[in-house]
């Protein structure tokens, strides 16, 4: 039965007379939600013999041997009926007659967070409020398999994980108009025009979300770059220098990575080693990725005024305009962990969508109440 257990302690304390500061620590742990797993996979003495990792070879499982189901008169109209041969790979599922069966809904899921969090607010004279808050976070995820035939789950830092979040916030009461600083002599058009109004901006900012490591793929050595420039067309955040192993065990580079550069016998420089994995098996956890993308930064302003007509109606008019200084954030697009594709390691930001990079949008309001 998945469950979920939330717990959280803290203090208050007041620095000055209009000054609080709140620190605080949350936790929370779920437990078991909901997983698949693969009931049609061949058993481990069979499976380690293609596994590359442990010294097998994939070409095993691709092998081909005769079918023993061709002919079977419930299997017509399917390959199995009429191919004379099948993989011995799927000659070895505990049902050979299908291929993967999933069964989903297994508690097999659990998340752990603890986070610091610390707020500050702070009131001034004269209409003015000032709020900041910062969460310093860590977030582990268990889901899927990194081989399930061994019973050895993915646990790796959550991909959307943000160990670091800072807000700004302010409201301020411009002074001008009827009971602040200024009141322009009272004047009933200028009051009207320029009173009353007040200016809310925000400041948003946490790091970016973990890239990707690819699950077919070994890491020879660190080849992550630093200080990467996102201001270009293709941003790249590691070497492409690619090794492949094949269904055999021969390894050879990659035919992009000769082309950019790479050495053609030397292989001690290269960054990655693409192996052949085989089902219900990955390399590297999703989301462990020690390479960020892009830091996230939102900006945001809003102004409001009341009007009122009579004693009993009063309008109320707002402008909000979101990531006001048009920065440009990648939401969800990371580094491509295609091994097979020439653009292995990057990411092209013009290319994302206005839903991954939204740009500023400006909404006008105007409620009334009576």
């Amino acid at each position: 039965m998945p469950r979920t257990h939330q717990f959280s302690a803290g203090f208050q304390y007041q620095l000055a007379k209009n000054s609080v500061v709140d620190v605080s620590y949350v936790g929370n742990r779920t437990l078991a939600y909901s997983g698949n797993v693969n009931i049609n996979l061949p058993g481990w003495d069979f499976a380690k013999q293609c596994d590359e990792t442990s010294g097998g070879r994939t070409s095993v499982c691709n092998a081909l041997v005769s079918n023993p189901f061709q002919g079977v008169a419930p299997l017509l109209g399917t390959n199995l009926y009429s191919s004379t041969t099948i993989s011995a790979f799927n000659l070895n599922r505990p049902f050979p007659q299908f291929s993967d069966i999933t069964k989903a809904g297994v508690n097999l899921g659990h998340l752990w967070y603890n986070g610091l969090q610390v707020t500050f607010n702070q009131r001034f004279s004269h209409g003015l409020i000032l709020n900041a808050s910062y969460v310093r976070s860590r977030q582990i995820e268990q889901w899927g398999w990194m081989n399930q035939y061994l019973g050895i789950p993915q646990r790796s830092p959550y991909g959307q994980d943000h160990p670091n979040v800072l807000k700004l916030s302010a409201a301020y009461d411009l002074p001008f108009g009827k009971g602040r600083t200024f009141t322009m002599g009272n004047n009933r058009i200028l009051g009207l025009v320029l009173g009353g109004w007040q200016i809310s901006p925000s400041i948003f900012v946490q790091n970016g979300e973990r890239a990707n490591l690819p699950a077919n793929a070994v890491r020879l050595r660190n080849s992550s770059v630093k200080n990467i420039d996102w201001n270009q067309y293709q941003v790249r955040g590691w070497g492409n220098c690619v090794l492949n192993e094949d269904a055999n065990g021969v390894v050879t580079p990659m035919a992009y990575s000769l082309k950019s550069g790479c050495s053609a016998t030397d292989f001690s420089g290269y960054d990655w080693l693409a192996v052949q994995t085989i089902p219900g098996q990955q390399l590297s956890p999703t989301g462990a990725g020690d390479l960020r993308m892009k830091p996230f930064f939102d900006s945001n302003l809003a102004l409001s005024k009341d009007f009122f007509v009579g004693e009993r109606l009063r309008f109320r008019f707002r402008a909000e305009a979101t990531n006001v200084l048009n920065h440009f954030n990648i939401l969800t697009a990371k580094f491509s962990t295609n091994t097979n594709d020439a653009n292995f390691g990057t990411v092209f930001p013009a290319s994302t969508s206005s839903l991954d990079a939204p740009p500023r949008v400006i909404q006008l309001g105007l409620k009334a109440s009576w």
